[in-house]
């Protein structure tokens, strides 16, 4: 199991154990935290996903990603003295370094 995971699976298993109202999530894996999505809305907490839905949640939070790139594109070059070079890392190019 990789690390992160361990982390994110041991801080959700600690907020249910504590009755928290709600608990936030970007999943690192879905399947690994299904369990204790589960467990959570069984007592009554709610189980929110930021970045993405997962199935059954209570709902999610997100935006628009190329939106945000454009902008962000847009006020770069305002933000800095000299000229400058960019790089853009999209999430298929992501996907392909980690399949190599």
């Amino acid at each position: 199991m990789l690390p992160h995971l361990e982390q994110q699976i041991d801080a959700a298993q600690s907020w249910v154990t504590q009755g928290v109202d709600a608990i936030v999530v970007t999943p690192i894996d879905e399947r690994a935290l299904k369990w204790l999505q589960i467990q959570a809305q069984k007592k009554g907490i709610k189980w929110l996903n930021y970045l993405g839905k997962m199935d059954q949640s209570d709902g999610y939070v997100s935006f628009n990603h190329s939106q945000s790139g454009q902008i962000v594109a847009k006020q770069a070059p305002s933000h800095v003295n000299n000229s400058f070079t960019a790089a853009i890392v999209a999430r298929s190019l992501l996907a392909a370094e980690r399949s190599s």
